[in-house]
C-alpha cells in the first residue's frame, strides 16, 4: 500500500509541476508579472483569477516538494521512534501551516482577489492541518495506530483534490481558446 501512495505522491507532485509549467507557457508574455506583478497588473477579472491560480499552483508545487524533501529527511534520522514521529507530525503541520500564510500572504501582497480555487486550497490545507494534528496526538504521542489507515488515505484524497483544483485553470483556458478556434 506505501508503494502505491508514494507512487501516487510523485504523479500529484509532477502534474503540479506541469501545471504551473502550462499557466506559464499559457501566460508567457506576461511571466514577470505573474511573479514580481501586483496590484497594478491586475485589471481585469480574468487577470485576477490568473495571479489566483499561478499563486495557488505554484504554492502548492513549492510545499509538496519542500514538504517531500523534509519527511525524507527526518524518517531517515537515527532517533528514538516516537521522537521522530512526533518531530515529523510536527513538521507537516509547521510546512502546512506555512503554506496556508504563504499562500494568504501572497495574495494580500499583490492586492489579488481570492479566486474560490484559492478559498478551496486554503480549506483543504486547513483540514490537512487537523488530520495532521490528529495524527500527531493519536500515533506520535499515544502510539494509537488506529487512525493510520484514515490519514494516509485523506493525505492522497486531500493532494488529488488541491491537483485537480489548480490544474483546472489551464485545462478551461485550453479548452475555451480551442471552442474559439472551432466553434
Amino acid at each position: 500500500m506505501n508503494d502505491f501512495l508514494y507512487g501516487i505522491d510523485w504523479v500529484v507532485r509532477g502534474l503540479e509541476a506541469v501545471t504551473v509549467l502550462l499557466i506559464l507557457y499559457l501566460s508567457y508574455q506576461r511571466v514577470k508579472v505573474l511573479f514580481w506583478g501586483g496590484k497594478a497588473d491586475i485589471n481585469t477579472p480574468s487577470d485576477a483569477l490568473l495571479h489566483s491560480s499561478f499563486l495557488c499552483a505554484f504554492t502548492v508545487l513549492f510545499f509538496h516538494f519542500i514538504s517531500w524533501g523534509i519527511s525524507r529527511y527526518i524518517l531517515a534520522l537515527d532517533m528514538e521512534v516516537m521522537a521522530r514521529r512526533q518531530l515529523f507530525f510536527f513538521m507537516m503541520f509547521m510546512i502546512e501551516f506555512l503554506f496556508i500564510i504563504s499562500l494568504f500572504t501572497l495574495h494580500k501582497i499583490r492586492r489579488c482577489s481570492f479566486s474560490k480555487v484559492a478559498i478551496y486550497c486554503l480549506m483543504l490545507g486547513l483540514a490537512l492541518e487537523l488530520l495532521i494534528v490528529i495524527e500527531l496526538v493519536l500515533y506520535g504521542v499515544f502510539d494509537i495506530s488506529g487512525f493510520n489507515l484514515v490519514y494516509q488515505s485523506l493525505v492522497p484524497v486531500i493532494n488529488i483534490i488541491t491537483l485537480s483544483l489548480i490544474i483546472a485553470y489551464p485545462v478551461r483556458h485550453i479548452r475555451n481558446k480551442r471552442m474559439k478556434a472551432y466553434g
